[in-house]
């Protein structure tokens, strides 16, 4: 915002003068004076000032229109634009986007920024905003709220550490005095998001639904508006997403060539080379942004594509898989794909197709952007220079340091807008990630990289668990002068005020304990295994001494009922958790035996000849949870000197004609199709293991994890053969030992072995996109991965 010398001048003499009481003795010394018309911002703004006010004094100010004024003589407090506001040279419209300013002398206060040009009602009683606020993305310009909240933690001392009004600190003060000042504040960050709105109630843990926990119970929407707007959540419109899922429907019988493989698929990637596809998105981009802003400003309804845009952006994004064919052009490299998720295999295939449509938006609409996800086989740059319309968010997969980081860098020198996608997630029954300080670290990273913005998954809405990180990226993510040590002490006096320091106690082991097992997970130990190791008795006793400690020391409220919500909430739901994964990693392992056939099996998939009629049927295959399935698996296996035959039948009564069978071609799509999967460690090291997928169509893909990359894998010469029935369908498999570079095993020798079944027909009630009744296992891994080698069975070789 442009400052005129004048107001210079004043910055200067504000020292000189006494500054404002705003309220003396539990009485108002000022009143909140909005214009005539005022913006929603500003009565949000007015109405959040007045109530917190009147839980620090105990005053309730006035609110009064311009034209009418403040009644006695009360110090005005100008909250938006006004006239007295313009007649000090201050126009709403002339701040930057997200700006705000502060100016408080003896004469007035104002507290004002850009705002929307919305001038509708506000519904703060209700929930706190106004009619069909939108709080899973709150892309409003409202710089006049933003004034009044940075008003309300600097000179006030209020903070909102976690939804609900638990979760707020209100110093109590029948006077309130604020020093003369003048500042104005802009977050360093355009654009903010963190997880879901949608917080379990404090102190409540939920239920493991498979990956993620579960609430059915949950704060006011009132609450959880207000926390998205205090925390300054939102910013600028923009979202990035994968953007061509519908085109499947949209365009599969008319057009399967341009389908990968010309087979038409939900999960079957697009030829993003075609002239028609290019031309297609455009189209679909040109739709979206012919419509009013207002219209876009949260996204569109006409494609998918539509409904994960926003604003000026644009996503043009492919399907969630690698499988890109063999007509790519420029063609795939798979010399990139190194050790990492990420790679830029196929960066020069889809930033090409990126840039083309780029191109073309941009001559019918210049302003707008096309916003693209560097993310898996895309992760990296591609040899090509990007169009200056592209705005590309960086999915941090790999982790905050090194090649991550090092390509977000290079991202930085390719792009005008950049942006990170992240991922905060401890699914599965992990340990809670607890990483203020990790956090912290590498938001500073970000910022001195200026980057625009960011967008945090979220794998659990705990709010007493995970309200502290949460605070913390929020507050570095628009401040640029915090430092996580203040946050931090500053924290643990305001929240637990005597509980201080065994809270701090107890926050400092939190933080070791999660860095340690996901050391532990790093290294190979499935999910249990590392909670035992990492966390076992002794360090819930540490935990368990600094919350009775806390618990002792914490008499008075609000401080007695935050500790009670962090034993609830996180103390008892880390003790159930402890003692659960006890009992998984005590639990023994299944075990199939595998004969010796003088008479090898046909691999047929009908598991009719004699070499299986004496083989041991394993019990019915459960959910990764351990919990029974809605139909039949079971497995079996058998091997002479050459090969290790593994069998598998999949019961589907009544609904075979229901069985997906998309991917007609060896892709690791294969396993969105009804399919089975195998895992093999045969030196039964868990470092590294085979995967083989198998569809109904008897399509093979296989990896050897952990030993071979994908481009370097030798052909292991496995066979496979499926075989459809009036009510199940059954698969055959044979793995040579040779190309498994081993003998064959003698009587008495163990491999360890996972079976699996891929099963998409039906759905539990409420749940996720990742649905535990799905994955049908021999062998529970008590998580939804199936790469979890220590819970891998026993194959025994009698």
């Amino acid at each position: 915002m442009y400052r005129p010398l004048w107001l210079v001048m004043l910055a200067m003499i504000l020292q000189a003068t006494e500054g404002a009481v705003l309220t003396q003795n539990g009485q108002p010394r000022c009143g909140i004076v909005l214009s005539d018309r005022p913006t929603r911002s500003a009565q949000l703004a007015a109405a959040e000032l007045r109530e917190h006010v009147r839980l620090i004094s105990g005053a309730t100010l006035p609110i009064a229109r311009e034209t009418a004024g403040l009644s006695g003589n009360l110090l005005p407090i100008y909250v938006g634009e006004s006239g007295a506001t313009r007649s000090a040279g201050l126009l709403s419209h002339e701040f930057h986007p997200q700006e705000s300013l502060i100016r408080v002398t003896d004469k007035a206060v104002c507290l004002l920024g850009r705002d929307d040009p919305d001038f509708g009602e506000i519904t703060y009683e209700q929930n706190g905003a106004w009619p069909n606020f939108n709080a899973m993305s709150p892309f409003y310009r409202v710089g006049t709220l933003y004034a009044v909240y940075s008003f309300l933690e600097r000179f006030c001392g209020v903070r909102w550490y976690m939804v609900t009004d638990l979760g707020t600190v209100i110093p109590k003060s029948a006077t309130i005095r604020v020093k003369p000042t003048e500042q104005t504040d802009t977050p360093w960050t355009c654009y903010r998001r963190i997880g879901s709105h949608a917080w379990g109630i404090p102190g409540q843990y939920g239920r493991l639904d498979g990956s993620v926990r579960r609430y059915d119970k949950h704060p006011s929407q009132r609450d959880l508006n207000l926390y998205q707007l205090r925390t300054r959540m939102g910013g600028e419109p923009f979202s990035v997403n994968h953007s061509v899922y519908d085109y499947y429907k949209r365009f599969g019988k008319e057009r399967p060539d341009w389908f990968v493989g010309n087979n038409p698929g939900p999960s079957t990637q697009l030829k993003y080379h075609l002239p028609d596809v290019i031309d297609q998105v455009v189209a679909d981009a040109e739709g979206f942004f012919s419509l009013p802003f207002i219209a876009r400003r949260f996204g569109g309804k006409d494609t998918h594509a539509a409904k994960v845009a926003a604003g000026d952006f644009f996503p043009v994004v492919p399907l969630d898989n690698r499988d890109y064919g063999d007509e790519a052009d420029p063609p795939l490299q798979p010399e990139r794909q190194g050790k990492h998720f990420g790679s830029g295999v196929a960066s020069n295939y889809i930033f090409t197709w990126v840039n083309r449509v780029a191109a073309k938006v941009a001559v019918k609409f210049p302003d707008a952007w096309i916003s693209a996800i560097a993310y898996a086989g895309m992760f990296e740059p591609p040899d090509l220079p990007m169009q200056p319309n592209v705005a590309v968010g960086v999915a941090m997969a790999d982790g905050w340091e090194g090649y991550g980081m090092d390509t977000l860098r290079e991202w930085r020198k390719r792009v005008s807008r950049l942006y990170t996608w992240e991922y905060h997630y401890a699914w599965g029954g992990r340990f809670p990630l607890i990483r203020p300080h990790q956090v912290a670290s590498y938001l500073n990273q970000l910022r001195s990289s200026n980057v625009e913005g960011m967008f945090m998954e979220m794998g659990d809405h705990n709010a007493a668990l995970c309200h502290l990180d949460y605070y913390v990226t929020a507050r570095m993510l628009i401040d640029p002068r915090a430092t996580v040590d203040s946050i931090l002490a500053e924290y643990f006096r305001l929240f637990y005020g005597p509980a201080e320091k065994p809270m701090a106690r107890f926050w400092k082991l939190m933080e070791e304990t999660s860095a340690s097992i996901d050391e532990l997970q790093k290294q190979g130990r499935g999910v249990s295994n590392a909670w035992v190791e990492g966390v076992g008795d002794s360090r819930m006793d540490d935990l368990r001494r600094c919350v009775e400690e806390a618990e002792r020391l914490a008499a008075e409220e609000p401080y007695t009922s935050r500790v009670k919500m962090l034993r609830s909430g996180i103390l008892d739901m880390l003790s159930h958790d402890l003692k659960f994964h006890q009992q998984v990693a005590a639990s023994p392992l299944p075990i199939i035996v595998a004969k010796k056939v003088t008479a090898s099996p046909k691999v047929d998939g009908k598991l009719d000849d004699a070499a299986w009629n004496d083989a041991q049927v394993t019990r019915e295959f459960v959910t990764p949870l351990d919990r029974p399935q809605r139909v039949k698996t079971v497995g079996m296996a058998a091997y002479d000197d050459q090969k290790l035959y593994i069998g598998m039948r999949c019961s589907e009564p009544g609904r075979m004609g229901e069985i997906r069978l998309f991917q007609k071609r060896s892709t690791s799509s294969i396993c969105a199709d009804d399919s089975v999967e195998i895992f093999l460690d045969h030196d039964a090291n868990t470092k590294d293991f085979i995967q083989i997928m198998a569809n109904t169509g008897s399509y093979l893909w296989y990896q050897w994890k952990g030993k071979y990359l994908q481009a370097d894998l030798p052909d292991l010469g496995i066979e496979v053969k499926a075989w459809s029935g009036a009510d199940e369908w059954s698969m055959e498999v044979a793995v040579p030992f040779d190309r498994l570079q081993t003998d064959a095993p003698k009587p008495g020798a163990e491999w360890r072995i996972n079976l699996m079944r891929n099963r998409f027909m039906d759905r539990s009630p409420g749940s996720g996109a990742l649905d535990e009744i799905w994955y049908h296992m021999w062998s529970p891994s008590f998580t939804l991965s199936y790469h979890v080698p220590d819970r891998f069975g026993v194959l025994r070789f009698e």
